[in-house]
């Protein structure tokens, strides 16, 4: 309720900078939508756009990871996936798009809220936006198979690998701990 309210009082400060009159503001949907998911494309696509200059790798490498995710993310794991020095400080985002679509709290990052994450992996709501799961577990493998000793990888790196397809290199590393 409160990341719908934000984003409207954004909308009716930028129209009354632009002098839209409220009865336009709230005949168009796109500015005005009704309830918070409908939202979501209008986010993500000002991700795609603004944040990641219409980057479609990027997009996965950031958005994939945390669908796949079952807790917070630690924010270096975003940010070695990103890997390119992006503008991207994660734990200081506080305001723009990345802060109505992230929340970034004792250096771990996850969805603002919870429906993002269905929403994205629903190709039938979002459309070219959507990311796959898949892609997340695969991205999260590689991820904690190459820091292998944080807690976030000793928790969660075999169950990635599991769900990435990859289930004998994760019994194999079982193996190895036992």
């Amino acid at each position: 309720l409160f990341l719908y309210a934000h984003l409207l009082e954004d909308e009716l400060l930028s129209a009354s900078r632009t002098k839209l009159a409220l009865a336009e503001l709230i005949a168009d949907e796109s500015r005005f939508p009704h309830g918070y998911q409908a939202l979501f494309p209008g986010l993500f696509s000002r991700l795609h756009r603004e944040v990641l200059d219409g980057d479609d790798h990027g997009f996965t490498r950031l958005l994939a990871p945390l669908v796949a995710a079952r807790t917070p993310l630690p924010v270096f794991i975003l940010e070695q996936l990103l890997g390119d020095d992006r503008v991207l400080d994660l734990r200081h985002s506080r305001s723009g798009v990345l802060f109505h679509v992230l929340l970034v709290a004792d250096n771990t990052v996850r969805f603002a809220h919870p429906a993002m994450k269905e929403w994205l992996t629903d190709t039938s709501r979002a459309g070219d936006l959507a990311i796959s799961a898949l892609d997340g577990h695969a991205l999260l493998a590689e991820a904690t198979l190459s820091e292998r000793e944080h807690p976030f990888a000793l928790a969660h790196g075999l169950y990635h690998l599991a769900q990435s397809g990859r289930s004998a290199e994760a019994t194999s590393l079982l193996h190895d701990f036992a």
